[in-house]
């Protein structure tokens, strides 16, 4: 019979300088309730050594996957597969877990039957750390039925875990070499869910401020088309009736949507890269679906720039002149 409760799945790129962190972070108590995936993606530096290290000490519990380099779509397709815990969670390599939150989550886990349970998470910076408190945080301590999901309420990587055995039935095959693919994958695994269940274990710290991170300006723009592609993406696989009308899979279209306009919009104004074209494809394929488009309203810049997008640049440049300190 299989004893583990918790699958962890680390995508790991040349992540020597961070990933023993991630992996310490797992050594708990209940280590033999924890299946520990690492997926060494190609790496060129030593995370392969640093990895190997956990896998002899606790064989049972850490396991090293090397693949040829395919980017985090291709990972997690991969691990999907191997994944044998009651629960799937997703820890970047140079993010880490609060042990003792980790202890006492492993022991949640082994008793509920939730579809999947949202935690709070910490935003850790180069000089600080804060707690992020979530939009969601009245409904802590409670199960939620999907059709009672808050408008504003969508799931993010850093803060869900999943039952496997659903996100082995929904989960389709991601993009490779494509960054910004979790949001896909949360949006795939958010149709097959009934209920989640909100939690306030501050079980996850998100390390923000790091050079090269997907989430910086000039990793941005080196590669908004693939943010483009995985947001039209989304957008398209509305059509399947699997996702039409799922609270969470529109918070979600609605969020990435929102942000990957954003994005394209500040690339245009602080760059000036001409990416009128991205924006206009992805409103003429959000104006088939009205519940996606009034989720979505909720942005003045977006509504500015449905009713004129050179006047919305304008007033979106003047907003970053005063926000930049640069008023004259």
């Amino acid at each position: 019979m299989n004893s583990k409760i918790l699958t962890v799945i680390i995508c790991a790129y040349n992540m020597e300088k961070y990933i023993e962190t991630a992996l310490e972070s797992c050594v708990i108590k209940d280590i033999d309730k924890l299946q520990v995936l690492v997926m060494n993606d190609g790496s060129r530096d030593n995370t392969e050594g640093i990895v190997k290290s956990y896998t002899e000490k606790y064989p049972e519990s850490f396991f090293l996957i090397n693949k040829v380099n395919g980017g985090w779509g291709s990972n997690v397709n991969l691990a999907v597969t191997l994944a044998e815990g009651k629960y799937v969670k997703l820890l970047d390599a140079d993010d880490w877990f609060d042990s003792e939150a980790l202890q006492r989550f492993v022991e949640f886990l082994s008793d509920c039957d939730y579809d999947a349970i949202s935690n709070m998470h910490y935003e850790s910076y180069v000089d600080h750390e804060v707690v992020e408190t979530p939009v969601w945080e009245d409904l802590i301590g409670k199960r939620v039925e999907i059709g009672n999901i808050p408008n504003n309420v969508f799931l993010a990587i850093w803060d869900s875990t999943f039952k496997t055995s659903i996100v082995k039935k929904y989960h389709k095959e991601l993009p490779e070499h494509t960054l910004y693919t979790d949001t896909l994958f949360i949006y795939q695994i958010c149709a097959g869910l009934t209920n989640v269940y909100f939690s306030d274990y501050k079980l996850y710290h998100y390390r923000l401020d790091r050079n090269g991170q997907s989430v910086s300006l000039d990793s941005i723009a080196k590669h908004y088309k693939e943010h483009f592609d995985v947001t039209y993406r989304m957008v398209k696989k509305y059509s399947d009736p699997l996702y039409q009308g799922n609270n969470l899979v529109i918070g979600r279209v609605a969020w990435t949507y929102t942000v990957t306009v954003r994005y394209l919009v500040l690339l245009n104004c602080t760059l000036k890269m001409d990416v009128k074209c991205y924006v206009s494809k992805l409103e003429e394929e959000i104006k088939k679906y009205p519940e996606l488009v009034a989720r979505t309203n909720t942005s003045l810049l977006l509504r500015l720039i449905r009713k004129n997008y050179r006047f919305a640049l304008a007033l979106y440049k003047l907003k970053l002149h005063f926000t930049n300190g640069k008023k004259k």
